[in-house]
């Protein structure tokens, strides 16, 4: 599902403990941007937390906490587990641009969700986010005060049909979607995914919306094999969450195209 955090401008950074909680939610690597002189600086591609939390305290040590930051945790659902394809990435056609670990924009972006337009995963060498940046982003936003016109804003809600976060070299930072503003640390997270369990402290995580779903005898969720919100590359797959081996024939036979979702299954927003 991945998490985007957002610290706004002029705001307390959130604690170090929610942030290692979305790299425990969201483990498969994370990044974040920032904005100085007129560009956004991307940092990304750190598959532990500890990578992540040293490059980011280094430059919170040099620009300091008063500037916005964007952070993003990644859960792969196309391309695979690899430093390129972690967020942000930079507004550029090119590919190449796009899967650099340490690049400069006028504009970054963040997501969290499947992109259905631009999701293929037969592809391996980009994922949704990454196309749909280069084929539509790149078309719709072509200044960084773009969106100061909602319609382009509107435009990319509904071709996304997920959440974005579009950080600018002026400082601005566009959120696109629902997000939480947490009321203790005025912060905004893309889900829930941010906080600890409030069920115990199982050795798996998820989504407070999923706990009636954990089996605290066995550690694990226990979801019956026609249906699980998590997402699930090809028939049999290892869930990034519980680590368990589970078969989903609906829920793939729905994302491959062999099932209309009109034919009666019910399927959460959550995972579209």
């Amino acid at each position: 599902m991945c998490v985007i955090a957002y610290k706004p401008m002029n705001e307390k950074f959130m604690s170090k403990k929610t942030l290692l909680q979305c790299f425990k939610s969201n483990p498969d690597g994370a990044g974040y941007m920032f904005p100085t002189d007129g560009k956004v600086h991307i940092r990304k591609g750190f598959m532990d937390f500890q990578s992540f939390w040293e490059s980011l305290k280094n430059t919170r040590a040099e620009y300091g906490d008063s500037i916005p930051y964007v952070m993003h945790f990644r859960i792969s659902t196309q391309a695979g587990v690899n430093p390129q394809c972690c967020h942000p990435y930079p507004l550029s056609p090119r590919m190449p641009d796009l899967k650099k670990l340490k690049v400069s924009s006028s504009i970054g972006i963040a997501h969290n969700g499947i992109i259905q337009l631009t999701s293929d995963k037969s592809i391996k060498e980009y994922n949704d986010t990454m196309k749909f940046i280069t084929d539509y982003v790149t078309l719709l936003v072509k200044s960084v005060d773009w969106w100061k016109n909602p319609n382009i804003a509107s435009a990319l809600a509904v071709l996304c049909g997920s959440k974005l976060a579009v950080m600018g070299g002026d400082n601005h930072v566009e959120l696109i979607g629902n997000f939480i503003l947490d009321k203790d640390d005025k912060c905004y997270y893309s889900n829930s995914s941010y906080q600890a369990p409030s069920w115990g402290k199982p050795s798996y995580c998820y989504d407070d919306e999923w706990k009636w779903y954990y089996d605290k005898k066995k550690k694990c969720y226990d979801f019956h094999d026609t249906y699980c919100p998590l997402i699930m590359d090809g028939d049999e797959s290892y869930c990034s969450k519980c680590r368990s081996k589970m078969l989903c024939p609906t829920l793939n036979m729905l994302y491959e195209g062999r099932l209309d979702i009109d034919d009666g299954f019910e399927i959460d927003e959550a995972v579209q």
